[in-house]
């Protein structure tokens, strides 16, 4: 038996580790994954975005700054693009792309010829987000909003021609309703024209 007069030995206690949620040990820590790439697509610059907390997955897809303000002609494409490959690699392309042109009117005549190198196009939206989370009961929550605007510039397709020209031309679809996405695409909305004519 121990001697009353000795002092017991004293075990120390583990430290308590506090933890987001509640304290103690029985608590897990949600896996969080942050990663992304901001690249440029016809001189505008974008940004796309991968998150995950836990069962909360998050993939993001937007321009960083204001789209549409810039963009580049076809014929500005072709040059990156035989940079990017090589002369050799894209003389044949090139060389039928003009032959083309040139099979369609002859940009010399008067100024009026047809010229689609000078088309330039810009994009004026591209957003995209999707959410998937794991729900009380077992299943998912899913969620999915995109937008996309696109535009060229074809002023100078039919060169100097006061009869007709093709000033341009722009597509959007999209599935948002973020006014400051909507906002930034280029679309001519037919039921707030007729309203504004009704008021007129």
């Amino acid at each position: 038996m121990p001697d009353p007069k000795e002092p017991s030995e004293v075990v120390p206690k583990e430290p308590e580790i506090v933890l987001e949620g509640g304290t103690g040990t029985d608590v897990a820590i949600p896996v969080r994954i942050n990663a992304g790439v901001k690249f440029t697509l016809l001189k505008n610059h974008f940004v796309a975005a991968l998150e995950k907390d836990g069962d909360v997955m998050m993939l993001l897809l937007a321009p960083t700054d204001s789209a549409g303000q810039e963009g580049m002609t076809i014929q500005e494409m072709v040059e990156e693009v035989k940079q990017l490959m090589g002369a050799k690699e894209v003389a044949d392309m090139e060389t039928q792309l003009n032959s083309t042109v040139s099979s369609m009117s002859d940009p010399k005549k008067a100024g009026s010829g047809f010229d689609p190198m000078s088309i330039r196009i810009y994009v004026q939206q591209a957003f995209l987000y999707y959410r998937s989370a794991k729900k009380e009961d077992g299943t998912k929550e899913k969620e999915l909003e995109y937008a996309f605007s696109l535009k060229a510039d074809t002023s100078k397709l039919l060169g100097n021609m006061d009869l007709f020209t093709l000033d341009e031309i722009y597509f959007s679809v999209w599935k948002t309703n973020r006014k400051k996405v909507t906002d930034t695409m280029n679309m001519f909305m037919i039921e707030d024209f007729l309203k504004e004519t009704a008021q007129a």
